[in-house]
């Protein structure tokens, strides 16, 4: 798709579902007004654009309303944050409806994903991508609460010549503590890039009733570790 054709879509295909853009160098008014015309987009993916950014998500009455996305794919665009999530959520029908959400090099840190999970009541499939530089913060972090997710991927890697020393021990500490405090109640599928992450799980489980049948104990939750 051509830059200078980005402002038409909505009067050529205006019954477009599905959009991914990949490389552009746009001017995030003129993709905000893009994306608003496209009245029944559900599905957006985006790769590689460094000028895409919360400015898109904000909140602009000069613009037609931003699409009600039900599947949102985020490949590194380094500009947006937190603050696009929380713009995209504060709308009640997209946050109703928003059930596929992927972060990969995107500016959103991993201790912001509770606030993704407080606003987006429906989100089946979270993943989180992200070479980290900083260590996890020290301050009180809510632990990850959702009663719909069933999918989660959490890799997290420390970045090439990261500055701190304690790795990402923290990060998967958090998770660890956000699954035995039974936030996460429907979670059956869960992809890390920790190869000690299951040995923290049975480290800090409670014990389990001697009476618990065989059966049960092989009727657990997946977690995929790389």
């Amino acid at each position: 798709v051509q830059t200078c054709a980005l402002p038409i879509w909505g009067y050529l295909w205006h019954n477009l579902e599905v959009l991914e853009l990949s490389g552009l160098a746009v001017d995030p008014t003129t993709v905000r007004f893009a994306l608003g015309s496209l009245r029944k987009l559900h599905t957006l993916n985006v790769k590689d654009m460094p000028s895409f950014s919360d400015e898109i998500f904000e909140p602009n009455h000069q613009y037609p309303p931003f699409p009600h996305l039900s599947t949102l794919h985020l490949e590194n665009p380094p500009a947006v944050t937190i603050r696009a999530m929380q713009a995209l959520l504060a709308d009640p029908p997209t946050a109703r409806v928003l059930n596929n959400l992927s972060l990969s090099a995107t500016a959103v840190h991993p201790s912001e994903l509770h606030l993704i999970l407080a606003g987006a009541p429906s989100l089946h499939p979270l993943s989180i991508t992200e070479l980290v530089t900083t260590p996890f913060p020290h301050t009180h972090v809510p632990p990850l609460q959702s009663r719909s997710l069933k999918t989660m991927h959490y890799e997290i890697t420390a970045a090439p010549g990261a500055s701190y020393t304690a790795g990402t021990a923290a990060y998967y500490s958090y998770l660890t503590t956000s699954l035995l405090a039974s936030g996460l109640p429907n979670l059956r599928k869960l992809y890390v890039r920790d190869s000690a992450f299951p040995e923290s799980l049975i480290e800090f489980a409670p014990p389990r009733p001697q009476f618990a049948r065989s059966e049960e104990r092989r009727v657990g939750k997946e977690c995929l570790c790389s």
